[in-house]
């Protein structure tokens, strides 16, 4: 689902965004089953952007990764340099006090804003209980005061809000909400199956990234995002899948569809933005969405 690592002491450290479903950049998850990598360029609208987890990562070797996929380490050698540097790779300041790992772009980012939607209407709402197994039609469903849509049927409860929080709830086990086993890969690939079950993998120009996978005994968390033009979007952990074992107890996703407008967004430039974090502070961009779904870019200041 996202960005690539590769060698990480080279300037032309090249990276691609990809499809977000073989995609896992948590310490905690088991790298060899990240599929379809491909060297590109990791400056998306002139941002040469990593997340933060991989930059944590970046400085191991391609072995210490253990890729198995369409990973070409080997075009690594046609990459062309673009002045983009990490933070340790510089004495001065305001750099050289940030996370060591933050990416600096040696040219202004160019973002544009953007604009989010919610595709939550009836007939998705309806196509959506088809898909889980509900009767949309049926005396199951119930449509509240405040807009939102509930069903209930035998081991399963759907809500959907009217700001388009999907919830659902399996309340005994099913075989249809599993995974093959407990493992972090499984785990992983049953979030990413019925998330593409609950939304159609239809997010308008954006993607949904996994972020991180949490494992507790027997209970697990994956929690995934959305990003757009290689941004990611507040508020992160929109999505959220919840097992027992190898069951998924719960699922909630804010369900969102964005696009980017040809309107550039202004911001800082990289070393004023440096300037004002906490030292050892990541310097990284987010999207944040208004009320009015309108995204305005800026650096992250936490």
């Amino acid at each position: 689902m996202l960005v690539k690592p590769v060698q990480a002491r080279a300037r032309k450290l090249e990276f691609r965004l990809d499809n977000a479903r073989d995609f896992a950049h948590e310490p905690r998850v088991d790298f060899r089953k990240v599929g379809n990598f491909f060297v590109g360029n990791a400056r998306q609208n002139g941002v040469a952007q990593v997340e933060n987890s991989f930059r944590r990562w970046a400085h191991k070797p391609f072995d210490d990764f253990g890729f198995v996929g369409n990973f070409r380490p080997a075009e690594l050698s046609a990459a062309v340099p673009d002045g983009s540097f990490f933070a340790f790779e510089s004495d001065d300041a305001p750099y050289s006090a940030l996370d060591p790992l933050s990416l600096i772009s040696a040219s202004s980012a160019a973002v544009c804003t953007g604009l989010g939607t919610n595709p939550c209407d009836a007939r998705f709402i309806s196509a959506l209980a088809t898909q889980i197994g509900i009767n949309p039609y049926g005396d199951a469903r119930f449509v509240g005061n405040d807009g939102t849509t509930s069903f209930t049927e035998t081991g399963l409860r759907l809500r959907v809000s009217a700001q388009g929080r999907i919830e659902l709830q399996i309340l005994q086990p099913d075989d249809r909400f599993q995974s093959a086993s407990a493992g972090a890969l499984d785990r992983i690939e049953a979030a990413r199956s019925l998330l593409s079950r609950l939304t159609g993998d239809s997010y308008g120009e954006a993607r949904v990234y996994l972020q991180s996978y949490r494992a507790d005994g027997q209970s697990a968390v994956c929690t995934f995002g959305y990003y757009l033009s290689g941004i990611e979007i507040a508020p992160r952990g929109a999505i959220e899948l919840r097992f027992d074992g190898t069951q998924i107890t719960n699922a909630s996703v804010l369900y969102r569809s964005y696009t980017a407008s040809s309107t550039p967004a202004a911001l800082l430039p990289a070393a004023q933005a440096a300037a004002c974090l906490p030292k050892g502070g990541t310097l990284r961009l987010l999207y944040a969405e208004g009320t009015g779904g309108e995204l305005t870019a800026g650096w992250e200041t936490e």
